[in-house]
């Protein structure tokens, strides 16, 4: 767990840290020349119960404000510093404001430099945190007078902080690990270390990690925790992690350690924004803002989608459009503070760390921020499901939502069981909205009907042409799946390769019976003296294409019988050969090819391939030169 400081400067936030971790948190000489926080600061101590606790002491002065934001972004429990000679200033407010944008839950207050003044000022100041804090997530913060220097006031402090850590929830270690980096610097004989507070997941030792967004390959070499060497680290852990091989200068406080292949970097993010009551102005659309999440702080402008502006104290559903990257996550916290001057104006939840360019007032837009605002992830498949209009892998909408795979899967199950969703295994799961089913599959049969009757030859349109057409965004297992569907409840048939209407049967069709019966015809008047390929496209006008079709349609229905590669003659001169070819061998006891041509007329072009056929089909085997009867 994670104790941050808050509170103006000059407060005695880092005396009060040393009072109570025996360690001075103001570690550069500036800091200890000047007499306040310039950076972060890191100390750990044990709570009476006998928990560890990391803290960050953070800076008071205005100008350091984009410092304490890289601080805060790890807090779970805030330590709000209050000088008992000063009350409640204007980096308090500021400080306060960021702990509630984002979401600290509990806090305790202490009022310093309580040996400085009387009692009755301490519970004038008291009154004053109170009034102050009234209203707001905090206001049950207990409130505490201390002494750093005599050490008043310490043990109850201690006890505050102990029982307000017993009501924090546990950080959530699913999902994979992020660190985003606070601090970067080099040990001798260790190489670079970097340090910040765990996010979400378990960052072990050896695990193969990359900084983001820059992409940058890093091996975890070890990982500290409070100074001990640990095998792994979990969410809300201060860590110090070694990375060897990589320079210092190539890794900056922003930046995010993550496993590596596991995050995308994001050049916009919806969310939902509070802009704080004590705003001077209203926020307009495409105001350039700073855009500070986790350690990191980026140019951006906002989208304002579902408002004309947004009104101090007031909410909406904005996008941001980023100068430089960041790596947000659904579900993460930002500030927001002005361009010029620099303070904090509000900040909110990312509802989608990977967003698609929206449009405003677009109700579509505003009904999937709703849905996800509520934590609804059902409504928002349903919603992307219902926009797309046509199959999304499970894979695609755990990036699109920033979902796990576990709670995707639940929601499409809730819906498929609903009858609100359709589920299709190709190489990998497929879902798609029922009412887009639906209209998937009519657009199917139509386009089958409309090949028959732009192609009135062929006995159907190919599957791989209707996937590459309208069935596209599935893999061709996928489509068969569904094609195999359609098939099962009627609305289409399935012959070998060719998707054709229920209704329809090779040959069908009054142009396609006419041709056909014209080219079965002239086979059966050629007999064993077939025409060929290029003499039927000449004699019946017709493509090389149509001729292929034609004759496979006649092979279908037992017109034509393919005797060879290439040699298709017509079923009644195959009858009538074989007819011939049995009394010459009960006449003779036997035929050689020369006899069988003379007696049939044919060519040898002919007759070979055609008693081949004969010795495939049991009728006759060769013997020698000769052939005879089986």
């Amino acid at each position: 767990m994670i104790i941050g400081t808050a509170g103006h400067i000059d407060h005695g936030k880092t005396v009060l840290i040393t009072a109570l971790t025996g360690v001075n948190t103001d570690r550069l000489a500036e800091e200890q020349k000047r007499g306040i926080s310039i950076d972060l600061g890191f100390a750990e101590f044990n709570l009476p119960s006998g928990r560890t606790v990391g803290v960050v002491d953070v800076p008071g002065h205005e100008a350091f404000i984009k410092n304490m934001l890289a601080g805060a972004s790890g807090f779970d429990l805030a330590l709000i510093v209050v000088a008992a000679d000063d009350g409640v200033m204007p980096q308090t407010r500021e400080h306060v404001a960021i702990i509630n944008l984002l979401s600290v839950k509990r806090a305790v207050v202490a009022i310093t430099k309580a040996d400085l003044v009387d009692n009755e000022m301490i519970e004038l100041v008291k009154a004053d945190i109170k009034d102050f804090l009234k209203g707001t997530p905090l206001q049950d913060a207990p409130v505490i007078a201390v002494s750093a220097v005599t050490g008043d006031g310490l043990p109850d402090l201690m006890a505050a902080l102990d029982k307000a850590a017993d009501e924090i929830e546990a950080r959530q270690s699913e999902g994979y690990f992020r660190l985003p980096v606070d601090r970067v610097f080099t040990l001798r004989g260790a190489g670079t270390v970097i340090t910040g507070t765990l996010w979400s997941g378990t960052l072990r030792q050896d695990d193969n990690a990359e900084i983001m967004p820059a992409g940058l390959p890093a091996r975890v070499r070890s990982v500290q925790i409070h100074g001990k060497l640990v095998k792994e680290a979990f969410p809300g852990n201060r860590v110090a992690v070694n990375l060897p091989g990589i320079d210092k200068s190539a890794i900056h406080r922003g930046e995010i350690l993550v496993p590596a292949g596991s995050a995308r970097s994001s050049y916009m993010f919806d969310a939902e924004f509070t802009l704080l009551a004590d705003a001077s102005a209203p926020l307009k659309n495409w105001t350039r803002v700073r855009v500070h999440h986790g350690t990191a702080e980026v140019m951006g402008r906002v989208v304002i989608l579902d408002a004309e502006h947004v009104k101090p104290g007031g909410r909406a559903y904005v996008q941001f459009r980023l100068e430089k990257p960041l790596v947000p996550l659904r579900g993460d916290r930002f500030i927001i503070r002005s361009y010029s001057p620099m303070t904090t104006i509000g900040g909110g939840e990312i509802l989608f760390g990977h967003a698609r360019r929206r449009k405003r007032f677009d109700e579509y837009a505003v009904a999937l921020l709703d849905a996800a605002y509520s934590d609804d992830l059902t409504s928002v498949l349903q919603l992307l499901l219902n926009k797309r209009g046509g199959p999304i892998a499970a894979d695609e909408l755990s990036r699109l939502t920033d979902a796990l795979p576990p709670a995707i899967e639940a929601a499409l199950n809730t819906l498929i069981d609903d009858g609100r969703v359709a589920f299709f295994k190709g190489d990998k799961p497929y879902y798609i909205a029922s009412t887009a089913l639906t209209e998937l599959e009519n657009k199917v049969a139509e386009a089958v009907k409309a090949h028959h009757v732009a192609q009135p030859l062929e006995a159907g349109i190919g599957k791989e042409t209707l996937r590459s057409r309208l069935l596209r965004r599935f893999d061709t297992k996928a489509a068969n799946v569904l094609l195999t569907s359609m098939a099962t409840k009627g609305s289409i048939k399935m012959e070998g390769d060719a998707v054709m209407d229920p209704s329809r049967t090779p040959g069908e069709g009054a142009e396609h019976d006419k041709v056909t019966q014209a080219v079965g015809d002239e086979f059966q008047r050629a007999g064993l003296a077939p025409p060929t390929n290029f003499e039927l496209q000449e004699n019946f006008r017709l493509t090389a294409k149509e001729v292929n079709t034609v004759i496979s349609a006649l092979k279908k229905i037992g017109v034509l019988i393919q005797v060879a590669d290439g040699v298709y003659l017509h079923e009644a001169a195959i009858v009538a050969a074989e007819a011939a070819a049995r009394k010459l061998i009960e006449e003779n006891g036997k035929m050689t090819v020369s006899e069988f041509k003379d007696k049939t007329g044919t060519t040898r072009k002919y007759a070979v391939p055609l008693l081949e056929y004969f010795d495939r089909q049991k009728i006759t085997k060769r013997d020698g030169d000769y052939r005879v009867l089986v």
